[in-house]
């Protein structure tokens, strides 16, 4: 004899999910489910198997994070600073900011006065 079905909410605590996640894998037919009459019923060996491919053997890898480009940079003899010293001049350091905007324009206003 077979195990009882599960409801959603038997499914949603043995695998320690949300209500809705259990539905939508329902719906998206990664975890197998049984349509009776506007019931959704779920077998335990469903479950189980899909608990089963749920598991990982090994880790990710981790993230690297934010990449950090300083370390990338050559010192002071990049190509096109010694592009300038190959030519005999020597490369003008400028920082590498962006130039201030005023945060408003002063508007002149034109008053023309009428003749009377």
């Amino acid at each position: 004899m077979s195990p009882p079905l599960m409801t959603a909410e038997e499914v949603a605590q043995a695998l320690r999910l949300g209500l809705s996640t259990v539905y939508g894998l329902a719906r998206s037919g990664d975890l197998p489910s049984l349509l009776i009459g506007s019931a959704v019923r779920f077998d335990p060996l469903d479950v189980e198997t899909y608990k089963a491919q749920c598991r990982r053997t090994t880790t990710k890898p981790a993230s690297g994070g934010a990449t950090n480009l300083t370390g990338l940079l050559t010192d002071a003899d990049s190509a096109l600073e010694s592009f300038f010293r190959g030519t005999g001049r020597q490369p003008k350091r400028k920082p590498m900011r962006a130039s201030k905007t005023p945060a408003c324009s002063h508007l002149s206003l034109a008053h023309t006065k009428a003749n009377p």
